[in-house]
């Protein structure tokens, strides 16, 4: 097989040009990460993750509702901080929303963060009487850990939807 001086030099040409190619797609691609990488980064907080976008009509009673712009599950009191820490810099109004029991959520949605709290600590201070319980903590779980620790008072409330977050804020 002969092969020519020409064919030697389109083959350089053509290593040239896809170089070149190469290096401006790289460059954009360096571009858009760059540019694009604080609001990536501000989507995880503190190993939370928030979501664009989500549909709220699964997340309440009635079945309701459009979707939030924004949407986190924090399972710590720091996730919470952070979420309502990246409301206040991204400007966002926030809707803590619990089991959605007793709430209509409007088909428009939700311009904003919807933060549903996931902390669900139960912890009880036999010394002083006391219980410590999360805002994601179910009433009724409330309720059958104090009897199960034999720390009464809080029977009457049996059978109520929600949780500890929604109770203390009606």
């Amino acid at each position: 097989m002969i092969i020519s001086c020409t064919s030697f030099y389109l083959l350089g040409i053509i290593y040239v040009k896809l170089k070149i190619f190469v290096t401006i797609l790289i460059s954009f691609l360096v571009a858009y990460i760059i540019n694009y990488l604080p609001e990536l980064l501000d989507m995880f907080v503190e190993n939370m993750k928030i979501n664009q976008n989500i549909t709220l009509n699964d997340k309440n009673w009635f079945q309701t509702g459009g979707a939030a712009k924004y949407f986190c599950e924090p399972t710590t009191e720091k996730e919470f901080a952070a979420a309502l820490d990246f409301a206040r810099q991204n400007r966002l109004e926030i809707f803590v929303l619990g089991l959605g029991a007793n709430i209509l959520i409007g088909d428009d949605g939700f311009d904003g963060l919807v933060i549903r709290p996931k902390l669900c600590i139960l912890e009880a201070d036999y010394e002083n009487g006391k219980v410590s319980a999360g805002a994601g903590v179910k009433i009724q779980d409330l309720i059958d850990f104090c009897i199960a620790n034999r720390l009464v008072s809080l029977e009457e409330f049996s059978h109520i939807p929600g949780t500890v977050g929604g109770s203390v804020y009606i």
